[in-house]
């Protein structure tokens, strides 16, 4: 059903080549975003992106609002999924690396909320956050989008390097999304570092 959805919409699909853990690789061509062709977006007004993450510790995201970095991190984690389930994924071409297990944390920034309880927010934040580290495994990935935004960005910024850094000594690897300023504090080279421009379009810093 899937399948034949997707092909009435013209949208591309490939099977992708599965990689060992070990390989640590996820390299899409034409990578979009599931979510929102079934909104109902045509899939011709759907950025697609080439999206290589490979020899990395982990991955960070910045970008204005409203330029593709919560679809993007959307659609990289629906295409391990479905790959690791034997289903094609939404790009021209895509080789990835299986990985042991898959954890999401998406602010609550991103949902319906009072804004007068942003202590509230963080401190629910912080216990999901918890709850992932207590859980993760060598070769194991973490999505984060826009985690502690609710936060002094300068406090955010030095929870989530001590969190990221953790991450990398356990043999975890991570894709951050954020407007924190952490880039410039998470230094070492085997962090890569994207941006999002105005025109859907990444860049390599």
């Amino acid at each position: 059903r899937y399948v034949r959805q997707l092909r009435q919409e013209g949208a591309p699909l490939c099977m992708p080549k599965l990689l060992p853990m070990e390989a640590d690789a996820f390299r899409t061509k034409g990578l979009y975003d599931l979510h929102l062709l079934l909104e109902g977006m045509p899939i011709g007004s759907i950025t697609r992106n080439d999206v290589v993450i490979e020899n990395c510790d982990g991955t960070l995201i910045r970008g204005a609002n409203s330029t593709g970095k919560t679809c993007t991190i959307r659609s990289i984690g629906a295409a391990i999924l479905f790959a690791q389930a034997g289903l094609p994924v939404c790009a021209e071409s895509a080789e990835i690396s299986l990985r042991d297990m898959l954890f999401c944390q998406f602010s609550s920034a991103e949902k319906d909320f009072d804004a007068s309880d942003a202590a509230g927010r963080f401190e629910g934040e912080v216990k999901e956050v918890a709850a992932i580290m207590d859980r993760i495994t060598p070769w194991s990935l973490v999505l984060f989008n826009e985690t502690f935004q609710t936060t002094s960005y300068a406090e955010g910024a030095r929870g989530m390097q001590h969190i990221l850094e953790a991450l990398s000594r356990a043999g975890s690897r991570y894709i951050f999304v954020t407007h924190m300023p952490i880039f410039d504090r998470m230094t070492s080279p085997r962090v890569l570092k994207l941006s999002f421009g105005q025109d859907y379009r990444i860049t390599r810093l």
